[in-house]
C-alpha cells in the first residue's frame, strides 16, 4: 500500500489510532531517509535523528501530521520539546536545523505541502539563537557551516526585547490554537 501523507490517524470513533501513528511515522521516516535531501545530510557525515523526534512530538504530543503542522507547531517542538525532552545541547542546534530543513524540503518537493514553506522559513539564525537560549546557553555562537546551504530570512529584522518577544509569541500561539479549536481558519 503506497504511503499517503494525508492519511487520517484516527479510528472509527475519532480517537487517535496508536498503530496508525506508529506506521505513519515509520513509513515517512523511511521515505525521507531514502530521499536525496537525506543522502546529502549523510554525505556530510551526520546521522538522521532529529526528524524522527520531530515527528514523534508532532504526532504524539501535538497530534498533528506534517500537512497539518504550521510554523508555530514547529517552533513549539524546537523551543519547548527538544530542549525539555531530549539531550539536545548548543552543539546540536546547527545539525537540528540542517536536518529539519532537509526534511521540509523533501516534503515540499515530494508532496507539495503548502505549509512546508512556512516551516522552512522558521529554520533560520533567529530560531537558532532562541534555541540556544532555550537549552540554557548564554551567548549565541552558531557554527555557520551546517546552515550555509539554507536561506536566513531574518537577517534584517529588528530584535525585540526578550520579554516582549515571549509575550507576543505566547499570545499569538494561544490565539491561533483557540481559533483552531473554535473551527475558524487562522
Amino acid at each position: 500500500m503506497p504511503f499517503d501523507i494525508h492519511d487520517p490517524l484516527v479510528d472509527e470513533e475519532g480517537y487517535v489510532d496508536d498503530v496508525a501513528v506508529e506506521r505513519y511515522q515509520r513509513q515517512l521516516q523511511r521515505l525521507f531517509s531514502a530521499s536525496p535531501e537525506a543522502c546529502e545530510i549523510r554525505r556530510m557525515g551526520l546521522r538522521l535523528e532529529w526528524t524522527e523526534l520531530m515527528l514523534e512530538f508532532a504526532l504524539n504530543d501535538l497530534q498533528v501530521t506534517p500537512p497539518q503542522m504550521d510554523d508555530d507547531d514547529l517552533l513549539a517542538i524546537l523551543l519547548e520539546y527538544f530542549p525539555g525532552k531530549t539531550p539536545m545541547t548548543e552543539d546540536d542546534i546547527g545539525t537540528v536545523l540542517l536536518e529539519l530543513r532537509a526534511f521540509w524540503q523533501f516534503v515540499q518537493r515530494e508532496y507539495r505541502l503548502r505549509n512546508a514553506r512556512g516551516c522552512l522559513r522558521v529554520l533560520n539564525r533567529r530560531t537558532a539563537g532562541r534555541m540556544v537560549r532555550a537549552v540554557g546557553g548564554a551567548d549565541f555562537e552558531l557554527d555557520e557551516a551546517p546552515l550555509a546551504r539554507g536561506r536566513d530570512d531574518d537577517d534584517e529584522e529588528l530584535e525585540l526585547p526578550r520579554w516582549l518577544e515571549f509575550v507576543l509569541e505566547t499570545s499569538f500561539r494561544l490565539w491561533t490554537r483557540l481559533r483552531k479549536r473554535l473551527g475558524k481558519q487562522s
